[in-house]
Formats: C-alpha cells, sequence, structure tokens
C-alpha cells in the first residue's frame, strides 16, 4: 500500500544533467524523496532498502541498473527514458514483478521525419549533388518522386505507423509487417495499408518495396530478423533504412549487399555495436546516409520524456494503471 504520509522513495540511475532540475522543481502534490546517482555506493543503504521507484536515465548501459537491482527490495516500478528497452530485459528484472515502463511516442515524429529525409536523400540524388558541387561540376540528374512509390514498414508499431503517416502523405503506398497482421485488418480495408504481412512473410513484403523501413524493437525473436535472404529479395532500386536496433540487421551480409551495389542504399541510425569502431567499412560506403543512432536526439525529447514519468508518478500515487508498460516477456 502507497502510503500518503510517507514520501515515494525515487531512484535517479543517471549522471547530473541540466533536465533533472525539473524533478526537483516540479509541484507534486504529494512528498517525494528523489535522489541521483549511477552506482549503489552512490545512494545511502538505507535509502536503497526503502526505494519503490527507479528513473532510469543513463544511456544504453543496462548493467548500471543490473548492478543496484539487489539493493532495491521494495522496487516497484523502473521508467526507463527510452523506448527501446531491450538492452534493460536482465533475467532478474524480467522474472521479477517489477513493473517496466517506457518512453514509448516521445520520439516517434522524430524518427518518422527522419525516415522521410532517408527517402528523399536517395530519391533527389544528394549524394550525386554534393559530390557534383565539391568537384566545381554542373551536373543534371535525373530526379525520384516518391509519390507513387511503396514503403514497406517491417514493426508496425508506435514509430512505424508515424513514418507510415508521413509516407502517405508524400503519396506512398505503405505494405505493414507485424506480429499480429489482424490489428490491421481495418487499415487494408479501408486503404491505408496495401497489405499486411506477418513477421514469418518476410520475403513476399520486402519484394515489393522501393523502400523498406525498420522499426521494429530488438527481441530474441527480432535479431538478425533481416539476413541475406531477406536483403536478396529487395529490388535493386531500393533503400533500406533502419531506425530500430542494429542486431535487427545482420550487418556483414548488409556490408556486402552494399559493397556490390545489390540495393541502391541504406540509411542506418543503429549499428550492431555502438559506436562503430574505427575503420569499420561502412564509414567508407558512399551508397549509406549513416547517423550515429542520434535520429531520435531532438530538442525538447528529454522534456516530454520527463513529462511522461511525472504524468505516470501521479498515476502511481493514486493507484491508477501506468501508462507504456512493457511485456517483459515479449520485450516492447
Amino acid at each position: 500500500s502507497q502510503s500518503t504520509i510517507k514520501p515515494h522513495s525515487i531512484v535517479v540511475l543517471s549522471h547530473p544533467e541540466p533536465f533533472l532540475k525539473v524533478l526537483t522543481n516540479s509541484s507534486l502534490p504529494f512528498s517525494t524523496d528523489i535522489r541521483v546517482g549511477i552506482e549503489a555506493s552512490d545512494f545511502a543503504p538505507s535509502f536503497l532498502a526503502e526505494a519503490e521507484i527507479c528513473l532510469f536515465c543513463a544511456g544504453h548501459d543496462a548493467n548500471i541498473l543490473r548492478r543496484i537491482f539487489p539493493h532495491l527490495p521494495k522496487l516497484k516500478w523502473v521508467q526507463a527514458f527510452s523506448a527501446g528497452v531491450n538492452n534493460l530485459m536482465f533475467p532478474e528484472l524480467v522474472a521479477s514483478p517489477v513493473t517496466l515502463t517506457n518512453a514509448k511516442g516521445v520520439y516517434s515524429y522524430a524518427l518518422a521525419e527522419y525516415s522521410i529525409m532517408a527517402c528523399l536523400f536517395f530519391a533527389k540524388k544528394v549524394p550525386q549533388l554534393r559530390a557534383s558541387q565539391s568537384a566545381g561540376l554542373w551536373k543534371k540528374e535525373k530526379m525520384g518522386l516518391l509519390r507513387g512509390k511503396t514503403m514497406t514498414v517491417i514493426g508496425y508499431g508506435d514509430i512505424g505507423q508515424a513514418a507510415a503517416r508521413l509516407a502517405r502523405h508524400m503519396g506512398m503506398s505503405i505494405i505493414a509487417v507485424r506480429r499480429r497482421p489482424e490489428l490491421c485488418r481495418e487499415e487494408v480495408k479501408s486503404g491505408q495499408l496495401k497489405s499486411v504481412f506477418s513477421d514469418k512473410e518476410l520475403v513476399p513484403a520486402i519484394k515489393e518495396a522501393d523502400y523498406v523501413l525498420i522499426a521494429t524493437p530488438l527481441t530474441p525473436a527480432t535479431t538478425k530478423l533481416i539476413g541475406n535472404t531477406e536483403l536478396k529479395a529487395m529490388k535493386p532500386e531500393s533503400v533500406l533504412i533502419n531506425l530500430g536496433r542494429g542486431p535487427v540487421v545482420d550487418e556483414a551480409s548488409l556490408v556486402k549487399v552494399l559493397q556490390s551495389n545489390a540495393i541502391k542504399g541504406a540509411a542506418l541510425d543503429v549499428f550492431e555495436k555502438e559506436p562503430l569502431e574505427p575503420g569499420h567499412p561502412i564509414y567508407g560506403l558512399p551508397n549509406v546516409l549513416l547517423s550515429p543512432h542520434c535520429a531520435d536526439s531532438i530538442e525538447g525529447s528529454v522534456d516530454v520524456s520527463m513529462e511522461l514519468f511525472l504524468q505516470n508518478l501521479q498515476r502511481y500515487h493514486s493507484g491508477q494503471q501506468l501508462r507504456n508498460i512493457v511485456d517483459k516477456i515479449a520485450g516492447y
């Protein structure tokens, strides 16, 4: 039972950041005891023994949470600052009754915009235009259109749907791939979707695509989901865009496909191992648009994530169901 007299003890796993001031300045109608640190040694043992809530803002290093987890016997809820939580799925947390929530929806629009930028980058021949400019050449290019093209969205969740909405505005047709295709029946009927496939039917979904957008979370089922077979099914003029997680794509196979120009190119924001090590072949590929996992790093996203946490904190206090609860078995 959550007493209104005793303050809610909140462990914030983070390096000191300016955005954390919002926590101390927020006028919550109940008392909280909020402390910030990275390791168990940064907190008083008596505080950890009573803490019920953990706000995880320490990036992608899950070991930080895993190390402190045994010191939090009364922990009831972890709020992740990111949408992807595959890195937090360590066995002790998965097996525990602790509720995990994420920042689903906070980054969707930014990633949707990035996906359209990536399509336009290749359709409007940006690499060729830049090369001609650098060489001082007046060289005209035949431009492509997004209108009439097909985008296959692998992982038709929050991010995939946001990207599909923008792509439709550009006159593109959408094919959705999701674990439960029956959830898209109405969209197919209304013509919003050209078709829908299950994650077991990737090849037919990819074959039709001019742009293949990967927006799926990383789970054991999606690791290396896109391998040699799937990449070979892509049209020679098609483009792969990965905004999900690096290990969803077999990177070695992708490099080979790109080196041999078997597809037009790829826009990659995520990689098997991050940061991408110096000298990695992807750096040298002219048909790749590379961003170092920053497509969602937009001004103000931190404030929206914090606002989501504060709203959830109100819900927690009043015993309501939290928003964005993660299915720890499914992994998202």
